[in-house]
This record gives structure tokens, sequence and C-alpha cells, in this order.
């Protein structure tokens, strides 16, 4: 009786193993469809209309805070980062003075 090599089963030889992008590519080809995969995960605790309303609420309003929302902080930090939008210190005079001060410190390293 001759055995299989380890490294080359039978299984390997009847059912050889596919590329993700190449079952994708035969999906596309097979059903004419364009758009993305179902995945399996949790999903957004968000929408897309959600997420423009965060953002818009927050370039309309500077000082609303994220717990003024509806969701979690994090999920705020989280869309408005992706929307490219990052927290910084206001302008002010004091802000302004100690910015360059910092600014000074650091270009003379």
């Amino acid at each position: 009786m001759k055995m299989w090599p380890q490294s080359e089963p039978l299984i390997t030889k009847l059912f050889p193993q596919k590329h993700d992008s190449l079952i994708y590519r035969q999906h596309t080809e097979i059903t004419g469809d364009k758009g993305t995969i179902n995945r399996s995960g949790r999903p957004k605790a968000t929408t897309e209309s959600e997420n423009t309303f965060l953002r818009v609420n927050s370039l309309r309003d500077r000082r609303l805070t994220g717990q003024h929302m509806q969701v979690s902080v994090s999920t705020v930090k989280r869309r408005l980062r992706a929307a490219g939008l990052t927290g910084r210190v206001a302008v002010r005079k004091q802000n302004k003075k100690t910015r360059l001060a910092w600014d000074m410190k650091h270009r003379q390293l």
C-alpha cells in the first residue's frame, strides 16, 4: 500500500485550495454582481446618514462634545476622525502664545 507524502495529502489533490481573489473573481463572473460580498462581524453602530449628521453638527457647534451626542463617545471620536476632523485646542491668544513658544523651543533642537 502506497502512502501519500505528508506535504501533499489526497484531499488537496482532489480539492485544490483557491485564493480569495480568485473566488471573488469567479463569483463576479458568474453572478455579474460587482458589489461587495457580505461579511461576518459586528455591524456599525451608526449609518452613513448618522455619520454625516455627526460631522455637520460638530462643524456647526465646535463646543459640542461627544457626550452631547446620542451614541457613545468612542463612536463619535472614530466617526469624526474618519471624516478628517481631529481635535485641536481652540485658537485663543494664550493658546497661540503657548503654541508659538513650544514651536520655537523645538525648532532649536
